[in-house]
Protein backbone atom coordinates (compact mmCIF):
# COMPACT_ATOMS: atom_id res chain seq x y z
CA UNK A 1 0.00 0.00 0.00
CA UNK A 2 2.91 2.52 0.58
CA UNK A 3 3.95 2.11 -3.09
CA UNK A 4 0.31 3.47 -4.15
CA UNK A 5 0.99 6.22 -1.97
CA UNK A 6 4.19 7.39 -2.44
CA UNK A 7 3.14 7.39 -6.59
CA UNK A 8 0.14 9.48 -5.15
CA UNK A 9 2.89 12.17 -3.17
CA UNK A 10 4.85 12.27 -6.46
CA UNK A 11 2.08 13.25 -8.63
CA UNK A 12 0.99 15.68 -6.10
CA UNK A 13 4.36 17.75 -5.80
CA UNK A 14 4.74 17.57 -9.78
CA UNK A 15 1.40 18.85 -9.69
CA UNK A 16 2.11 21.59 -7.14
CA UNK A 17 5.58 22.62 -9.38
CA UNK A 18 3.90 22.24 -12.86
CA UNK A 19 1.24 24.29 -11.82
CA UNK A 20 3.18 27.10 -10.11
CA UNK A 21 5.39 27.04 -13.66
CA UNK A 22 2.60 26.80 -15.83
CA UNK A 23 0.66 29.40 -14.34
CA UNK A 24 4.18 32.31 -14.29
CA UNK A 25 4.40 31.12 -18.23
CA UNK A 26 0.79 31.81 -19.30
CA UNK A 27 -0.34 34.99 -17.05
CA UNK A 28 -0.72 38.37 -18.40
CA UNK A 29 0.95 40.98 -16.77
CA UNK A 30 -1.48 42.40 -14.58
CA UNK A 31 -1.06 39.82 -11.80
CA UNK A 32 -4.50 38.92 -9.02
CA UNK A 33 -2.60 40.27 -5.91
CA UNK A 34 -1.71 37.49 -3.83
CA UNK A 35 -3.25 36.00 -0.91
CA UNK A 36 -2.08 38.72 2.17
CA UNK A 37 0.80 37.21 4.74
CA UNK A 38 -1.11 38.84 7.95
CA UNK A 39 -3.90 36.32 7.01
CA UNK A 40 -1.99 33.45 6.53
CA UNK A 41 -0.38 33.91 10.23
CA UNK A 42 -3.96 33.97 11.73
CA UNK A 43 -5.43 31.04 10.13
CA UNK A 44 -1.87 29.48 11.25
CA UNK A 45 -2.67 30.81 14.95
CA UNK A 46 -6.33 29.14 14.59
CA UNK A 47 -4.66 25.95 13.79
CA UNK A 48 -2.01 26.02 16.78
CA UNK A 49 -5.02 26.49 18.86
CA UNK A 50 -7.23 23.50 17.24
CA UNK A 51 -3.55 21.39 17.74
CA UNK A 52 -3.76 22.96 21.46
CA UNK A 53 -7.02 21.53 22.07
CA UNK A 54 -6.25 18.03 21.15
CA UNK A 55 -3.29 17.18 23.13
CA UNK A 56 -5.31 15.10 25.98
CA UNK A 57 -5.10 11.61 25.28
CA UNK A 58 -8.56 11.17 26.86
CA UNK A 59 -12.04 10.28 24.92
CA UNK A 60 -13.24 12.14 22.18
CA UNK A 61 -9.21 12.91 21.86
CA UNK A 62 -7.20 10.00 20.56
CA UNK A 63 -3.79 8.15 22.34
CA UNK A 64 -0.91 9.25 20.74
CA UNK A 65 -1.90 12.50 19.03
CA UNK A 66 -3.10 11.30 15.70
CA UNK A 67 -5.84 14.20 15.62
CA UNK A 68 -3.87 16.70 16.41
CA UNK A 69 -0.73 15.76 14.26
CA UNK A 70 -3.28 15.71 11.65
CA UNK A 71 -4.50 19.03 12.20
CA UNK A 72 -0.37 20.19 11.70
CA UNK A 73 -0.50 18.30 8.53
CA UNK A 74 -3.32 19.84 7.43
CA UNK A 75 -2.03 23.68 8.10
CA UNK A 76 0.76 22.21 6.42
CA UNK A 77 -0.95 21.59 3.13
CA UNK A 78 -2.87 24.60 3.50
CA UNK A 79 0.83 26.50 3.95
CA UNK A 80 2.00 24.92 0.51
CA UNK A 81 -0.76 26.00 -1.50
CA UNK A 82 -0.95 29.88 -0.42
CA UNK A 83 2.79 29.60 -0.92
CA UNK A 84 2.28 28.12 -4.41
CA UNK A 85 -0.62 31.15 -5.33
CA UNK A 86 1.97 33.71 -4.09
CA UNK A 87 5.11 32.43 -6.12
CA UNK A 88 2.53 31.55 -9.53
CA UNK A 89 1.15 35.13 -9.27
CA UNK A 90 -2.00 34.07 -11.73
CA UNK A 91 -3.41 37.09 -13.58
CA UNK A 92 -7.13 36.97 -14.98
CA UNK A 93 -6.11 34.89 -18.00
CA UNK A 94 -7.75 31.20 -18.21
CA UNK A 95 -4.71 28.76 -18.54
CA UNK A 96 -2.78 31.06 -15.59
CA UNK A 97 -5.63 30.64 -12.79
CA UNK A 98 -6.28 26.87 -14.08
CA UNK A 99 -3.27 26.01 -13.46
CA UNK A 100 -2.89 27.67 -10.22
CA UNK A 101 -5.80 25.78 -8.83
CA UNK A 102 -4.36 22.81 -10.24
CA UNK A 103 -1.24 23.74 -7.88
CA UNK A 104 -3.59 24.03 -5.06
CA UNK A 105 -5.09 20.68 -5.45
CA UNK A 106 -1.82 19.12 -5.60
CA UNK A 107 -1.29 20.31 -2.25
CA UNK A 108 -4.33 18.19 -0.84
CA UNK A 109 -3.25 15.09 -2.93
CA UNK A 110 0.35 15.45 -1.10
CA UNK A 111 -1.16 15.90 1.85
CA UNK A 112 -4.13 12.71 2.09
CA UNK A 113 -0.45 10.54 0.69
CA UNK A 114 1.54 12.12 3.79
CA UNK A 115 -1.47 11.58 5.72
CA UNK A 116 -1.72 8.03 4.29
CA UNK A 117 1.89 6.98 5.00
CA UNK A 118 2.82 7.99 8.15
CA UNK A 119 -0.64 6.72 9.99
CA UNK A 120 -0.79 3.08 7.49
CA UNK A 121 -3.08 1.26 9.19
CA UNK A 122 -5.60 3.46 11.03
CA UNK A 123 -5.56 7.06 9.33
CA UNK A 124 -9.18 8.00 10.35
CA UNK A 125 -8.36 10.16 12.61
CA UNK A 126 -5.68 11.83 11.12
CA UNK A 127 -7.70 12.80 8.34
CA UNK A 128 -10.26 14.20 10.35
CA UNK A 129 -8.00 16.62 11.51
CA UNK A 130 -5.79 17.26 8.56
CA UNK A 131 -8.99 18.43 6.80
CA UNK A 132 -10.57 20.62 10.09
CA UNK A 133 -6.53 21.85 10.20
CA UNK A 134 -6.39 23.22 6.35
CA UNK A 135 -9.58 24.51 6.46
CA UNK A 136 -8.69 26.86 9.92
CA UNK A 137 -5.78 27.66 7.71
CA UNK A 138 -7.33 28.66 4.91
CA UNK A 139 -10.77 30.45 6.23
CA UNK A 140 -9.12 33.59 6.93
CA UNK A 141 -7.83 33.85 3.18
CA UNK A 142 -10.92 32.63 1.74
CA UNK A 143 -13.28 34.89 4.40
CA UNK A 144 -11.84 38.21 2.35
CA UNK A 145 -11.45 36.61 -0.94
CA UNK A 146 -13.32 33.93 -2.49
CA UNK A 147 -10.85 32.59 -5.72
CA UNK A 148 -10.78 30.09 -7.56
CA UNK A 149 -7.80 28.78 -5.96
CA UNK A 150 -8.91 29.07 -2.75
CA UNK A 151 -12.25 26.71 -3.80
CA UNK A 152 -9.85 23.95 -5.52
CA UNK A 153 -7.98 23.82 -2.23
CA UNK A 154 -10.72 23.21 0.14
CA UNK A 155 -12.87 21.02 -1.86
CA UNK A 156 -9.99 18.88 -3.14
CA UNK A 157 -8.67 18.89 0.72
CA UNK A 158 -12.64 17.96 1.71
CA UNK A 159 -13.10 15.64 -1.51
CA UNK A 160 -9.42 13.46 -0.93
CA UNK A 161 -10.17 13.28 3.43
CA UNK A 162 -13.79 12.23 2.94
CA UNK A 163 -12.99 9.58 -0.07
CA UNK A 164 -10.71 7.90 2.24
CA UNK A 165 -12.27 7.71 5.50
CA UNK A 166 -15.31 6.44 2.89
CA UNK A 167 -12.73 4.08 1.82
CA UNK A 168 -11.90 3.45 5.00
CA UNK A 169 -15.05 2.06 6.53
CA UNK A 170 -15.93 0.38 3.47
CA UNK A 171 -12.15 -1.98 2.81
CA UNK A 172 -11.76 -3.18 6.36
CA UNK A 173 -9.72 -6.42 5.46
CA UNK A 174 -6.07 -5.68 5.53
CA UNK A 175 -5.65 -7.34 1.49
CA UNK A 176 -8.06 -5.20 0.34
CA UNK A 177 -6.64 -1.56 1.58
CA UNK A 178 -5.47 -0.59 -1.68
CA UNK A 179 -8.93 -0.12 -2.56
CA UNK A 180 -8.13 3.18 -0.14
CA UNK A 181 -6.49 5.45 -2.76
CA UNK A 182 -8.57 4.96 -5.65
CA UNK A 183 -10.96 7.88 -4.72
CA UNK A 184 -7.89 10.35 -5.03
CA UNK A 185 -6.83 8.66 -8.13
CA UNK A 186 -8.71 10.58 -10.65
CA UNK A 187 -8.36 13.53 -8.55
CA UNK A 188 -4.42 13.65 -8.69
CA UNK A 189 -4.76 12.38 -12.94
CA UNK A 190 -6.97 15.29 -12.86
CA UNK A 191 -5.41 17.97 -11.58
CA UNK A 192 -1.94 16.84 -13.45
CA UNK A 193 -4.18 17.18 -16.83
CA UNK A 194 -5.19 20.89 -15.76
CA UNK A 195 -1.23 21.98 -16.29
CA UNK A 196 -0.56 20.06 -18.91
CA UNK A 197 -3.57 21.51 -20.89
CA UNK A 198 -2.56 25.25 -19.63
CA UNK A 199 1.24 24.08 -20.94
CA UNK A 200 -0.04 22.99 -24.48
CA UNK A 201 -3.38 24.63 -24.94
CA UNK A 202 -2.84 28.22 -22.92
CA UNK A 203 -2.86 30.11 -25.85
CA UNK A 204 -5.58 28.70 -28.20
CA UNK A 205 -9.02 29.96 -27.96
CA UNK A 206 -10.58 26.58 -27.28
CA UNK A 207 -8.80 26.07 -24.45
CA UNK A 208 -11.27 25.28 -21.63
CA UNK A 209 -13.00 22.54 -24.07
CA UNK A 210 -9.44 21.10 -25.04
CA UNK A 211 -8.52 20.96 -20.95
CA UNK A 212 -11.91 19.34 -20.26
CA UNK A 213 -11.15 16.37 -23.04
CA UNK A 214 -7.68 16.09 -21.60
CA UNK A 215 -8.86 15.69 -17.97
CA UNK A 216 -11.26 12.42 -19.23
CA UNK A 217 -8.29 11.15 -21.10
CA UNK A 218 -5.79 11.24 -18.56
CA UNK A 219 -8.23 10.34 -15.89
CA UNK A 220 -9.30 7.00 -18.05
CA UNK A 221 -6.04 6.80 -17.98
CA UNK A 222 -5.24 6.42 -14.67
CA UNK A 223 -8.25 4.38 -14.02
CA UNK A 224 -6.84 1.64 -16.79
CA UNK A 225 -3.28 1.98 -15.00
CA UNK A 226 -4.59 1.69 -12.00
CA UNK A 227 -6.20 -1.33 -12.53
CA UNK A 228 -2.92 -2.79 -14.06
CA UNK A 229 -1.06 -1.79 -10.76
CA UNK A 230 -3.46 -3.52 -8.27
CA UNK A 231 -3.06 -6.79 -9.92
CA UNK A 232 0.15 -7.02 -10.27
CA UNK A 233 1.04 -5.80 -6.83
CA UNK A 234 -1.57 -6.97 -4.59
CA UNK A 235 -3.48 -9.65 -7.15
CA UNK A 236 -6.73 -7.32 -7.08
CA UNK A 237 -8.69 -6.72 -9.78
CA UNK A 238 -10.38 -2.83 -10.17
CA UNK A 239 -14.13 -3.34 -10.20
CA UNK A 240 -15.91 -2.35 -13.57
CA UNK A 241 -17.58 -0.19 -11.42
CA UNK A 242 -15.37 2.11 -11.50
CA UNK A 243 -15.24 2.72 -15.17
CA UNK A 244 -19.33 3.62 -15.05
CA UNK A 245 -18.50 5.59 -11.57
CA UNK A 246 -15.99 7.89 -13.96
CA UNK A 247 -18.72 8.31 -16.98
CA UNK A 248 -21.30 9.49 -14.34
CA UNK A 249 -18.99 12.14 -13.46
CA UNK A 250 -17.80 13.26 -16.83
CA UNK A 251 -21.49 13.49 -18.11
CA UNK A 252 -23.14 15.29 -14.82
CA UNK A 253 -20.40 17.86 -14.66
CA UNK A 254 -20.03 18.59 -18.32
CA UNK A 255 -23.57 19.15 -18.37
CA UNK A 256 -24.23 21.51 -15.09
CA UNK A 257 -21.50 23.27 -16.53
CA UNK A 258 -23.01 23.83 -20.32
CA UNK A 259 -25.79 24.27 -18.70
CA UNK A 260 -24.74 27.26 -16.88
CA UNK A 261 -22.68 28.86 -19.66
CA UNK A 262 -25.88 28.68 -22.07
CA UNK A 263 -27.97 30.81 -19.48
CA UNK A 264 -27.14 34.27 -19.02
CA UNK A 265 -29.28 33.65 -15.54
CA UNK A 266 -27.87 33.34 -12.01
CA UNK A 267 -30.18 31.08 -11.25
CA UNK A 268 -29.24 28.53 -13.59
CA UNK A 269 -26.53 27.78 -11.31
CA UNK A 270 -28.14 27.41 -8.83
CA UNK A 271 -31.10 25.04 -10.22
CA UNK A 272 -28.75 22.77 -12.47
CA UNK A 273 -26.45 21.64 -9.67
CA UNK A 274 -29.75 21.35 -7.09
CA UNK A 275 -31.29 18.88 -10.08
CA UNK A 276 -28.12 16.73 -11.14
CA UNK A 277 -25.74 16.63 -7.86
CA UNK A 278 -28.56 14.25 -6.19
CA UNK A 279 -29.59 12.33 -9.26
CA UNK A 280 -25.96 11.51 -9.92
CA UNK A 281 -25.39 10.70 -6.18
CA UNK A 282 -27.95 8.76 -6.17
CA UNK A 283 -27.04 6.70 -9.21
CA UNK A 284 -23.14 6.64 -7.51
CA UNK A 285 -24.83 4.87 -4.63
CA UNK A 286 -26.82 2.34 -6.08
CA UNK A 287 -23.25 1.53 -7.84
CA UNK A 288 -20.93 1.48 -5.01
CA UNK A 289 -22.90 3.17 -1.77
CA UNK A 290 -20.91 6.31 -0.53
CA UNK A 291 -17.52 4.96 -2.15
CA UNK A 292 -18.97 5.50 -5.22
CA UNK A 293 -20.19 9.14 -4.52
CA UNK A 294 -16.79 10.16 -3.74
CA UNK A 295 -15.26 8.85 -6.87
CA UNK A 296 -17.86 10.56 -8.92
CA UNK A 297 -17.33 13.80 -7.35
CA UNK A 298 -13.11 13.26 -7.24
CA UNK A 299 -13.37 12.75 -10.73
CA UNK A 300 -15.13 15.73 -10.80
CA UNK A 301 -13.85 18.57 -9.07
CA UNK A 302 -10.61 18.65 -12.20
CA UNK A 303 -13.96 19.15 -14.82
CA UNK A 304 -14.88 21.43 -12.17
CA UNK A 305 -11.73 23.82 -12.63
CA UNK A 306 -11.50 23.77 -16.13
CA UNK A 307 -15.05 24.84 -16.54
CA UNK A 308 -14.49 27.58 -14.32
CA UNK A 309 -15.45 30.82 -15.88
CA UNK A 310 -13.50 34.42 -14.65
CA UNK A 311 -16.03 36.82 -13.39
CA UNK A 312 -18.98 34.20 -13.05
CA UNK A 313 -20.48 31.46 -10.01
CA UNK A 314 -19.38 28.35 -11.22
CA UNK A 315 -22.20 25.69 -11.15
CA UNK A 316 -19.90 22.68 -11.21
CA UNK A 317 -18.51 24.35 -7.44
CA UNK A 318 -21.91 24.68 -6.41
CA UNK A 319 -22.49 20.58 -7.41
CA UNK A 320 -19.36 20.03 -5.36
CA UNK A 321 -20.92 21.69 -1.93
CA UNK A 322 -23.99 19.68 -2.35
CA UNK A 323 -21.76 15.99 -2.98
CA UNK A 324 -19.64 17.40 -0.24
CA UNK A 325 -22.70 17.68 2.06
CA UNK A 326 -23.64 14.25 1.07
CA UNK A 327 -20.79 12.51 1.65
CA UNK A 328 -20.37 13.88 5.36
CA UNK A 329 -23.88 12.87 6.23
CA UNK A 330 -22.86 9.12 4.88
CA UNK A 331 -19.85 9.26 7.03
CA UNK A 332 -21.89 9.68 10.03
CA UNK A 333 -24.05 6.91 8.73
CA UNK A 334 -20.59 4.78 8.54
CA UNK A 335 -19.17 5.65 11.78
CA UNK A 336 -21.97 5.50 14.19
CA UNK A 337 -24.32 2.78 15.68
CA UNK A 338 -27.65 2.06 16.00
CA UNK A 339 -27.95 4.53 19.31
CA UNK A 340 -26.18 7.52 17.34
CA UNK A 341 -28.88 7.62 14.15
CA UNK A 342 -32.44 6.90 12.89
CA UNK A 343 -32.84 3.05 12.69
CA UNK A 344 -30.36 0.46 12.52
CA UNK A 345 -30.15 -0.58 8.92
CA UNK A 346 -27.25 1.67 6.38
CA UNK A 347 -30.71 1.83 3.63
CA UNK A 348 -30.42 3.74 1.10
CA UNK A 349 -33.86 5.42 2.46
CA UNK A 350 -32.11 7.47 4.66
CA UNK A 351 -30.64 9.51 2.18
CA UNK A 352 -33.98 10.74 0.72
CA UNK A 353 -33.90 12.91 3.96
CA UNK A 354 -31.06 14.67 2.53
CA UNK A 355 -33.00 14.53 -1.08
CA UNK A 356 -36.12 16.19 0.74
CA UNK A 357 -33.77 18.89 2.32
CA UNK A 358 -32.30 19.69 -0.51
CA UNK A 359 -35.46 20.18 -2.89
CA UNK A 360 -36.71 22.41 0.15
CA UNK A 361 -33.92 25.05 0.39
CA UNK A 362 -34.04 25.16 -3.35
CA UNK A 363 -37.48 26.31 -3.28
CA UNK A 364 -36.67 28.80 -0.93
CA UNK A 365 -33.40 30.70 -2.64
CA UNK A 366 -35.89 30.57 -6.00
CA UNK A 367 -38.71 31.92 -4.51
CA UNK A 368 -36.40 34.58 -3.16
CA UNK A 369 -35.76 36.03 -6.48
CA UNK A 370 -38.88 36.47 -8.12
CA UNK A 371 -41.60 38.78 -7.18
CA UNK A 372 -44.89 38.36 -5.99
CA UNK A 373 -46.10 40.62 -8.82
CA UNK A 374 -44.70 38.56 -11.24
CA UNK A 375 -46.31 35.61 -13.31
CA UNK A 376 -42.99 33.74 -11.57
CA UNK A 377 -44.58 33.58 -8.34
CA UNK A 378 -47.72 31.80 -9.70
CA UNK A 379 -45.15 29.05 -11.06
CA UNK A 380 -43.46 29.14 -7.89
CA UNK A 381 -46.08 28.57 -5.59
CA UNK A 382 -47.24 25.62 -8.40
CA UNK A 383 -44.14 23.79 -7.68
CA UNK A 384 -44.51 24.01 -3.94
CA UNK A 385 -47.76 22.58 -4.48
CA UNK A 386 -46.04 19.77 -6.75
CA UNK A 387 -43.13 19.08 -4.07
CA UNK A 388 -44.59 17.61 -1.19
CA UNK A 389 -46.51 15.13 -3.53
CA UNK A 390 -43.34 13.93 -5.44
CA UNK A 391 -41.35 13.85 -2.35
CA UNK A 392 -43.76 11.47 -0.03
CA UNK A 393 -45.51 9.65 -3.39
CA UNK A 394 -42.19 8.94 -4.83
CA UNK A 395 -39.66 8.80 -2.09
CA UNK A 396 -41.51 7.89 1.57
CA UNK A 397 -41.64 9.15 5.11
CA UNK A 398 -37.73 10.58 4.19
CA UNK A 399 -37.92 12.78 1.83
CA UNK A 400 -40.81 14.33 3.07
CA UNK A 401 -39.13 14.60 6.50
CA UNK A 402 -36.47 16.41 4.60
CA UNK A 403 -38.80 18.72 2.66
CA UNK A 404 -40.21 19.84 6.13
CA UNK A 405 -37.00 20.90 7.21
CA UNK A 406 -35.44 22.32 4.06
CA UNK A 407 -38.47 24.54 4.25
CA UNK A 408 -38.60 25.52 7.48
CA UNK A 409 -34.48 25.94 7.53
CA UNK A 410 -34.49 28.02 4.82
CA UNK A 411 -37.79 29.86 5.38
CA UNK A 412 -37.37 30.90 9.07
CA UNK A 413 -34.12 29.68 10.30
CA UNK A 414 -31.70 31.23 8.21
CA UNK A 415 -32.97 34.30 7.63
CA UNK A 416 -32.38 34.58 11.43
CA UNK A 417 -28.87 33.66 11.41
CA UNK A 418 -27.95 35.88 8.29
CA UNK A 419 -29.44 38.71 10.45
CA UNK A 420 -32.41 39.30 7.76
CA UNK A 421 -35.93 39.59 7.95
CA UNK A 422 -38.62 36.81 6.80
CA UNK A 423 -40.15 37.34 3.59
CA UNK A 424 -42.96 35.33 1.24
CA UNK A 425 -41.27 32.42 0.84
CA UNK A 426 -41.84 31.35 4.32
CA UNK A 427 -45.26 31.44 4.98
CA UNK A 428 -46.20 29.08 1.95
CA UNK A 429 -43.52 27.21 3.10
CA UNK A 430 -44.50 27.17 6.75
CA UNK A 431 -48.09 26.02 5.53
CA UNK A 432 -47.04 22.80 2.98
CA UNK A 433 -44.78 22.08 5.74
CA UNK A 434 -47.60 22.15 8.28
CA UNK A 435 -49.61 19.85 5.88
CA UNK A 436 -46.87 17.48 5.36
CA UNK A 437 -47.06 17.15 9.11
CA UNK A 438 -50.32 16.46 8.87
CA UNK A 439 -49.75 13.37 6.36
CA UNK A 440 -47.04 11.90 8.37
CA UNK A 441 -49.05 11.81 11.40
CA UNK A 442 -52.09 9.59 9.43
CA UNK A 443 -50.61 6.39 8.73
CA UNK A 444 -53.49 4.75 7.33
CA UNK A 445 -54.21 6.33 4.32
CA UNK A 446 -49.77 7.01 4.25
CA UNK A 447 -49.55 3.42 4.14
CA UNK A 448 -52.13 2.84 1.47
CA UNK A 449 -50.17 5.26 -0.72
CA UNK A 450 -46.58 3.87 -0.08
CA UNK A 451 -48.02 0.05 -0.91
CA UNK A 452 -49.05 0.76 -4.46
CA UNK A 453 -46.76 0.20 -7.16
CA UNK A 454 -44.30 2.68 -8.71
CA UNK A 455 -46.27 3.72 -12.01
CA UNK A 456 -49.34 3.98 -9.99
CA UNK A 457 -47.92 6.48 -7.68
CA UNK A 458 -46.10 7.85 -11.13
CA UNK A 459 -49.62 8.43 -12.54
CA UNK A 460 -50.84 9.94 -9.23
CA UNK A 461 -48.36 12.64 -9.09
CA UNK A 462 -48.66 13.56 -12.62
CA UNK A 463 -52.25 14.34 -12.58
CA UNK A 464 -51.84 16.49 -9.00
CA UNK A 465 -49.23 18.11 -11.14
CA UNK A 466 -51.70 18.92 -14.30
CA UNK A 467 -54.67 19.56 -11.51
CA UNK A 468 -52.69 22.09 -9.93
CA UNK A 469 -51.69 23.78 -13.14
CA UNK A 470 -55.07 24.15 -14.22
CA UNK A 471 -56.09 25.57 -11.29
CA UNK A 472 -53.87 28.54 -11.24
CA UNK A 473 -54.45 28.82 -14.68
CA UNK A 474 -58.42 29.85 -14.05
CA UNK A 475 -56.96 31.77 -11.38
CA UNK A 476 -55.19 33.96 -13.04
CA UNK A 477 -57.70 34.41 -15.90
CA UNK A 478 -60.25 35.19 -13.86
CA UNK A 479 -57.95 38.10 -12.35
CA UNK A 480 -56.44 39.20 -15.39
CA UNK A 481 -59.16 38.70 -18.09
CA UNK A 482 -59.13 37.12 -21.49
CA UNK A 483 -56.50 38.63 -24.16
CA UNK A 484 -59.21 39.96 -26.04
CA UNK A 485 -61.25 42.04 -23.51
CA UNK A 486 -57.82 43.50 -22.26
CA UNK A 487 -57.06 44.61 -25.35
CA UNK A 488 -60.59 46.37 -26.20
CA UNK A 489 -60.84 47.65 -22.71
CA UNK A 490 -57.52 49.69 -23.28
CA UNK A 491 -58.81 50.62 -26.95
CA UNK A 492 -61.92 52.17 -24.96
Amino acid sequence: MVWFWSWMLVLGAITVVGGVAASRLRRLPEAVPPPPISRLLFGLLLAAVAFAFCLPSRFPFTAGLGLGYGVLLGAAAAVVAVAAVRLARPSGEYASRVACAAAAGGAAVSWVAVTEILFRGDPGYALLGGMAGGLLTILPIAWERDELETKAFASALLLAGLGALLAVARYQLAPQRSYWGLPTLPLASGALALVVGALLFGRARSSRWASVALVIVLELAACLGGRALLYRQDHLSLPPQFTALLLLAWVAFVLVGVSSMMSESRAATRVAPALLAPTALIIAFNIAGGYGAALVLAAGLPLAVALWRPGRDSAPFWMLTIGVLFLAYRLYLADFDGSMRFGDALDFGRHYVFLGLVAGLLWIGSARRIRRSTGGASAMLAALAILPVVMFVGFGYEALLGLILGLWVGGFILPVLTDQEWDWPGLPGAFVALVAVWVLIIPNWAEFVLDQQRWIRGVAVGATAALVLIVLTLMRERTTGPPAEAASAGEG
